[in-house]
């Protein structure tokens, strides 16, 4: 339990200190924190509304774990898009060389 709590707490800092990292230039910095945390409200809201969905449709419990496996393919599939857009420089998204 205690393990469980001290990796949780790793998440925030992490997405925070790679997002401000990440920032296309230091005058959007605060506007890549906005984006973040928007995204972070978002699967607050999504995520149970799914699970929720599947419990319902599913009759019960069982296939849960589907959610989290999705989710977690899609944050694992879009920090290595970051991780190589973050190497290759802003040629990726913005055209320029």
């Amino acid at each position: 339990m205690i393990g469980f709590s001290a990796v949780g707490g790793l998440i925030p800092s992490t997405a925070i200190s790679q997002q401000m990292a990440l920032a296309p230039a230091p005058d959007t910095v605060s506007t890549s924190l906005g984006l973040g945390q928007q995204f972070n409200a978002l699967g607050q809201f999504a995520g149970p509304v799914a699970v929720a969905f599947l419990v319902q449709n599913a009759g019960g419990w069982h296939a849960t774990w589907w959610v989290t496996v999705s989710f977690a393919v899609v944050g694992l599939l879009a920090s290595w898009w970051l991780g190589f857009a973050h190497r290759t420089g802003p040629t990726l998204s913005s055209g320029r060389g």
